[in-house]
Parts: structure tokens; C-alpha cells; sequence
């Protein structure tokens, strides 16, 4: 997953990011 497309779905759903965090 390319960190712009990350960005996005963070912004889009901040619930997944919480998931979705890559170390």
C-alpha cells in the first residue's frame, strides 16, 4: 500500500488506521 493511499484511508476511516498502522 503506497503511503498516499495509506493517508487517505486514515483520513477516511480513522477507526482503521488505528489497524491498519504499519511498524
Amino acid at each position: 500500500v503506497a503511503p498516499v493511499e495509506l493517508e487517505q484511508l486514515l483520513q477516511s476511516h480513522p477507526e482503521i488506521a488505528d489497524a491498519a498502522v504499519i511498524p
